[in-house]
């Protein structure tokens, strides 16, 4: 997985409550779990959508 796919995930991450290790995305298991816990803290964020459109871009598995 390269900067390129997931710079984009990453620069939403950069103002969303999401472990520190969680944003810099650098695995595949990194995708899954931000698909699955991304909302529980960031539900109202106002880029909520475009992160979880990048992550199922990505290929997380399941994406709340």
């Amino acid at each position: 997985m390269s900067t390129n796919d997931t710079g984009r995930l990453q620069s939403l991450l950069e103002t969303m409550n999401v472990p520190v290790a969680r944003k810099a995305v650098a695995t595949q298991a990194d995708i899954h779990w931000l698909g699955r816990n991304l909302a529980i803290q960031n539900s109202a964020h106002p880029e909520i959508e475009a992160a979880r459109e990048e992550l199922e871009r990505l290929g997380a598995r399941l994406v709340l």
